[in-house]
C-alpha cells in the first residue's frame, strides 16, 4: 500500500530520554554502538560540520553519545552493576593485568553498559505490548576478553520486558576492529559475528 508521506517524520533525539508517550511505538529498528570505545563523533566530524554543528554542539554530542571514549561517569557505583548481565565482564576487565584496565578502561565499559541499560529502559517504556524491536549487534573484545554483546544486550532486554523471537548470527570480516590494529595482538580469534535479533515486548 502507498505510504502517506505527510504521516512520516524524521527527528533527532536521545535514546536515553525519548520524547514519546508510554506504549506508543509499534516497531523499533536499531543498531547500537559498538562496545569498542569508538569515537563516533570524531569519525563523523566532517558530516557533522556540513550539518551545521558548532564546536560547542560537537563537544556536547561527543560526550553524550553511548560508547564515547570520553569519561562522564568518573565514579563507578559498584552496587549498580552487581547482579547485572554485564557484571562478569566488568569484573574481568577490572582484574586484567594490562595498563589502565582498572582505571580508564573499566570506566568506559561501565559507562557503556550503564548508558545502554538507560536506553533499553526507555525503549521498553515507549514500546506497546506486542510491539517488535529489531537489533543488529556485533560482538567485541577487550584485549583477550571476549564480549558476547548480543547475548548481554538480550539479557538486559529480557529484564525490561522483551522476549527473544529470532536470532540470526552472521560472520563478518570487515568491521570497526580494524581501526585499532593493536587490539589484534591480544585476540584469541580474528572472527567477529553480527547478530540480527528480533524481540517482542511482552
Amino acid at each position: 500500500s502507498k505510504v502517506d508521506i505527510d504521516l512520516c517524520k524524521i527527528d533527532i533525539g536521545n535514546s536515553k530520554h525519548i520524547n514519546l508517550s508510554d506504549n506508543s511505538v509499534d516497531c523499533i529498528i536499531t543498531s547500537p554502538p559498538y562496545c569498542t570505545r569508538i569515537d563516533y563523533a570524531v569519525y563523523t566530524r566532517i558530516e557533522l560540520a556540513l550539518l551545521g554543528f558548532s564546536v560547542k554542539e560537537f563537544d556536547f554530542l561527543r560526550r553524550k553519545m553511548i560508547g564515547t571514549p570520553t569519561i562522564s561517569h568518573s565514579h563507578i557505583n559498584y552496587d549498580i552493576y552487581k547482579g547485572k548481565p554485564y557484571e562478569n565482564i566488568l569484573t574481568k576487565i577490572e582484574k586484567h593485568d594490562s595498563k589502565a584496565a582498572k582505571g580508564y578502561y573499566l570506566k568506559t565499559y561501565y559507562q557503556y553498559f550503564y548508558q545502554m541499560e538507560e536506553s533499553i529502559r526507555e525503549l521498553s517504556r515507549i514500546t506497546r505490548i506486542g510491539g517488535i524491536a529489531t537489533f543488529v549487534i556485533q560482538d567485541s573484545w577487550f584485549k583477550d576478553i571476549y564480549i558476547d554483546l548480543p547475548t548481554l544486550i538480550c539479557s538486559i532486554m529480557e529484564q525490561y520486558g522483551f522476549k527473544i523471537c529470532h536470532i540470526d548470527k552472521i560472520k563478518v570480516t570487515n568491521n570497526m576492529r580494524y581501526m585499532n590494529t593493536k587490539s589484534n595482538l591480544y585476540r584469541k580469534s580474528n572472527k567477529s559475528y553480527e547478530s540480527v535479533i528480533i524481540l517482542e515486548r511482552v
